[in-house]
């Protein structure tokens, strides 16, 4: 099932930052011990550029409803030197399995490829299957601040 999706850069639409910093919170905050919301959509606030790292896109529905974000990341594991990375994708949990987590990541990828990176990262603690169906490709799986995740890369172009 694919619904109607628009994309957009978080640049476009500043005022979501506190609610895609609330949806990452919610979702990864237990990652980050002593983050907060607020400190999250403070960061969130070098995001607001295009094409370029750092940068969050956020999916609407046809409605132009918020249903999810996805962002591009220097780095995402702490002591990692590989980069860059699709970080915080995310989709709120009543639209999932609508099409737009394929669409936040393809925006991404298409995001990252005009910026001329050739390849990405991202890692995942239960989504692989997800990421291999977009041609993600599993290279390596190891403990990460509590959680066994896999790390995944995709040559982009």
């Amino acid at each position: 099932m694919s619904a109607a999706c628009t994309i957009v850069p978080l640049a476009a639409r500043p005022d979501l930052v506190p609610l895609v910093a609330e949806w990452g919170h919610a979702t990864w905050g237990h990652l980050a011990p002593g983050d907060t919301a607020a400190k999250r959509a403070g960061r969130l606030k070098r995001h607001l550029q295009v094409d370029a790292v750092p940068s969050t896109i956020v999916a609407l529905d046809a409605a132009g409803v918020p249903v999810g974000s996805a962002g591009l990341l220097a780095h995402d594991i702490d002591g990692d030197p590989r980069g860059p990375w699709l970080a915080s994708v995310y989709v709120v949990p009543e639209r999932r399995g609508e099409g737009f987590g394929k669409a936040v990541v393809g925006a991404i990828e298409a995001s990252a490829a005009h910026a001329g990176i050739a390849l990405l990262y991202l890692f995942t603690p239960d989504k692989m299957s997800f990421y291999a169906s977009l041609g993600w490709t599993a290279i390596e799986a190891r403990d990460y601040r509590g959680e066994h995740i896999t790390v995944m890369t995709k040559r982009l172009g």
